[in-house]
């Protein structure tokens, strides 16, 4: 994630700099000495500053990608977020791990802006190149794809997605339990949500004892729209009121909040 930021880019030049002076010093110092000494010496201090200066980068890098993730995922401000990582990944290396995961990320924006399309088109062409071995980035892959397809309400793309989700999770089960139990979470909440959306029942009382527990702000979003959903086509008006008043309270700047108003005003309408 380096080559992302300016600021990380920065610390590596910085370090690379010092230590090149250092090496300037050390053969001004060691004149008197046989070459291959302040070669050596020089080589050292190049070897010890490039090293430096990567894991310094890497922690600034870490450190903005943090900050900028902080404006989607705590402040729920995906407009601020977008104009700030919009151009993250085309600075990364289309072949390395970072591209598809920075993707998915920036897919994330546009999504918790209701841009759906953008989302999937984004998250898509990033992970092309992906291989079919590394089961975490395939897992983040569906997942995410999924939850844009049942955002627009796309049930067809929403149900592959789903399929092989699932897949990876019973792959999974026992070589990467962790990535199972959490992919096995985020599928069990896109297939009651699949379901509403097909005029099925939800399970309502596992997913409302799943939101106290979801320190995820955007997952507790999801749940709360769902929720709201279904009380909604189920003729649960007072129900689906407080639900839609707890996701616009919520919901920041996302889409969220919008489309919890567009309900309470329709619902609000006086039937002819």
């Amino acid at each position: 994630m380096i080559r992302a930021f300016w600021k990380s880019k920065l610390a590596v030049g910085a370090v690379m700099v010092v230590c090149l002076g250092l090496a300037v010093a050390v053969w001004v110092r060691d004149r008197e000495y046989p070459v291959y000494i302040p070669a050596i010496a020089s080589l050292l201090l190049l070897g010890i500053g490039y090293f430096a200066g990567r894991l310094l980068g890497n922690l600034v890098a870490g450190t903005q990608n943090t900050r900028c993730l902080g404006l989607l995922h705590l402040d729920l401000d995906p407009q601020a977020f977008l104009a700030e990582y919009k151009q993250i990944p085309g600075r990364l290396n289309p072949n390395s791990r970072d591209f598809p995961i920075a993707s998915a990320c920036l897919a994330d924006g546009y999504a918790a802006a209701g841009e759906f399309d953008q989302a999937i088109e984004t998250l898509c062409g990033a992970f092309r190149n992906v291989k079919k071995g590394d089961q975490a980035l395939r897992a983040l892959y569906y997942n995410n794809l999924c939850g844009y397809a049942l955002s627009k309400e796309d049930l067809v793309l929403a149900r592959q997605a789903e399929q092989k989700l699932e897949q990876i999770v019973k792959d999974c089960r026992d070589s990467k339990s962790a990535l199972s139990e959490n992919m096995a979470l985020n599928l069990r909440i896109h297939q009651n949500r699949r379901v509403c959306l097909e005029g099925g029942r939800v399970e309502t009382s596992w997913l409302e004892e799943q939101l106290p527990q979801s320190t995820y702000r955007m997952r507790r979003l999801d749940l709360l729209q769902l929720l709201a959903m279904w009380c909604l086509r189920s003729g649960k008006k007072q129900a689906a009121q407080d639900y839609l008043l707890r996701l616009r309270q919520e919901a920041g700047k996302t889409w969220y909040g919008s489309w919890a108003a567009e309900r309470q005003l329709a619902s609000d309408e006086p039937r002819s």
